[in-house]
């Protein structure tokens, strides 16, 4: 723009009376003041020194693109104070790097001068590529859209909204097609180049508030769904998130839900997200991240605060869950080498002191969910299982004595028992002790001493013994 100034007004007469000459045989004009304007601006650099934004805007001027410099002259002297105080009198704001690039590479490093140039300030309109220095008269159509790529590519990978400014001229013969808005610089009555965003009309324009000449511009293309302020927009069938008119990438937060922003900017809503470790999900509905327990595809899931799915034992709601590998919920018998068994059960809680019944078998599992082996005490009563975890009957013999368990698994204690036929006595640790058989029969009493002799054994019978078998044989006699 400014930079090529001198040349722009030495051509502008011949290049008008060529462009009247020969109008007919090009798209159909677009018209300043057509019905399609929507609005007028203007954009400035060093070259227009201070300005009064507050009577730009009341001049009836509502966008303004700023220079932000080049590589060659760097930083415009003007550029902060005109980014502040065009956002600060309410415009619509662009910016623009004069490029000098002549690579592909140069042309991304101009994009990332750009960049961070621009990240302090708002910027709601597009931020443009000028192609038009004397350095790239030689170079093909080709490259010169290449370098217009590198630079737009770059520019909207940062949320950005990019555009291309060159002569109707040069756009029309010398730069290949390119996918970016156009903005045209042709001087003249009548923009001859088909659907332009923007055309620079003139460069002699006289605006309220500036002191000398500036360029004047006209809008044709409506950003108002393109480059929003902030939230959602929806268009060409996806959906896209702004901030601060700064198209989004990656995480977003609105409304108290997050999203993810794929790296073109439309919203992802496929569901599951991540690098098979830190996975998240996004609903398939309206792709907001899915927490705490859900259920996908019939299997469920936990995703902590932060999204991330989770694996392991985790606590919820005063009990634990285990899930697998793939996070999935996890059921049934789980066993950790270092730690031991332990049971989920069908609704996926881990049991924890209580008797769990699977398969026909019975297992209990302590305060800390392990399954337990041994001699283990259960509401008063103690029970026995096995290395398996089993409960176990019947018999079981250790360093201790005998002990027996009853057909509920429950030790017998404090009691006297028939087992197989045989008479056990019980103490209160469970120990048993053989009751003998009796044989009244062979008993004999000395009358004199009162003592009674098994004559089949020749011990001698205790007394309750006696009168136990004498009362039981004086009730069976009733």
């Amino acid at each position: 723009m400014e930079e090529k100034m001198g040349l722009k007004k030495r051509m502008m007469s011949l290049l008008l009376a060529a462009a009247v000459a020969v109008g007919s045989f090009l798209a159909a004009p677009v018209r300043a003041e057509a019905a399609t304007t929507i609005a007028k601006g203007i954009d400035v650099s060093k070259y227009q020194g201070a300005v009064n934004w507050s009577a730009v805007k009341n001049a009836g001027y509502s966008f303004a693109f700023i220079k932000i410099g080049s590589a060659k002259s760097g930083l415009d002297p003007y550029y902060a104070a005109n980014m502040a105080g065009a956002n600060a009198a309410g415009l619509k704001v662009g910016a623009y790097i004069y490029s000098y690039a002549t690579t592909v590479e140069a042309a991304i490093t101009e994009a990332q001068f750009a960049i961070a140039a621009l990240e302090p300030y708002t910027v709601s309109y597009p931020v443009v590529f000028d192609l038009e220095d004397s350095v790239h008269k030689n170079m093909t159509p080709e490259q010169l859209a290449s370098l217009a790529v590198a630079f737009c590519s770059t520019v909207q990978s940062a949320g950005y909204y990019p555009m291309v400014y060159s002569s109707k001229n040069w756009m029309t013969g010398k730069i290949a097609a390119t996918p970016y808005d156009k903005w045209i610089a042709q001087y003249n009555t009548v923009c001859e180049y088909p659907n332009p965003a923007f055309w620079q009309f003139t460069s002699s324009g006289t605006v309220p508030g500036i002191d000398g000449r500036v360029d004047l511009n006209y809008q044709f293309k409506d950003y108002s769904n393109l480059i929003v302020a902030n939230g959602f927009v929806d268009r060409g069938g996806n959906r896209y998130y702004y901030k601060n008119y700064r198209m989004q990438f990656g995480f977003v937060e609105d409304n108290g839900k997050t999203y993810f922003m794929n790296a073109d900017g439309t919203l992802y809503k496929q569901g599951w997200l991540g690098d098979g470790v830190n996975m998240y999900y996004m609903d398939t509905s309206d792709g907001h991240m899915l927490r705490d327990l859900v259920e996908i595809g019939g299997r469920k899931y936990y995703f902590a605060a932060n999204g991330l799915m989770q694996r392991g034992m985790i606590p919820l709601n005063g009990k634990i869950y285990l899930f697998g590998a793939d996070g999935a919920m996890q059921y049934g018998f789980y066993t950790d080498a270092a730690a031991g068994t332990r049971y989920f059960k069908e609704d996926g809680s881990m049991a924890a002191n209580e008797l769990v019944a699977v398969n026909g078998q019975k297992y209990y599992f302590d305060a800390s969910g392990l399954m337990t082996t041994g001699l283990v005490p259960i509401g008063g009563l103690t029970y026995l299982f096995g290395a398996d975890g089993t409960m176990q009957y019947g018999w079981y013999t250790d360093a201790s004595g005998m002990r027996y368990f009853q057909a509920d698994g429950s030790m017998a204690v404090n009691t006297t028992l028939t087992v197989d036929g045989a008479l056990y006595t019980f103490d209160a640790n469970g120990i048993a002790t053989a009751v003998p058989a009796l044989n009244p029969a062979a008993w004999v009493t000395d009358p004199a001493t009162g003592v009674t002799v098994d004559t089949a054994t020749g011990e001698v019978v205790a007394p309750e013994t006696v009168a136990q078998v004498a009362a039981m044989s004086a009730g069976a006699g009733q």
